[in-house]
C-alpha cells in the first residue's frame, strides 16, 4: 500500500505506471478468488480497489492542474 504523500510526489508516467500494475494485480487476485473456493487473503481485492482510486484520483488532480 502506497501513502498519499508518496503517490504526491511521484510524475504522472510513474502514477500511469503504478495505475497499470495495481490493476494487474487485482486481475490476479480476481483470477485467484474463481480458482479457489476459498481465498487466503480476501481482502487483498477491496485493497487493490482502493488503491487503484487513490491513484486515479491524484493522476486527474495533477493533470487538471497542469491545464
Amino acid at each position: 500500500m502506497t501513502k498519499v504523500s508518496d503517490l504526491r510526489d511521484q510524475s504522472i508516467e510513474d502514477l500511469e505506471a503504478a495505475c497499470g500494475e495495481a490493476r494487474r494485480d487485482l486481475f490476479l487476485l480476481r483470477g485467484e478468488a474463481s480458482q479457489d473456493k476459498k481465498m487466503e487473503k480476501p481482502h487483498r481485492v477491496r485493497q487493490q480497489r482502493k488503491e487503484i482510486a487513490r491513484i486515479l484520483t491524484i493522476l486527474h488532480e495533477k493533470q487538471t492542474a497542469s491545464v
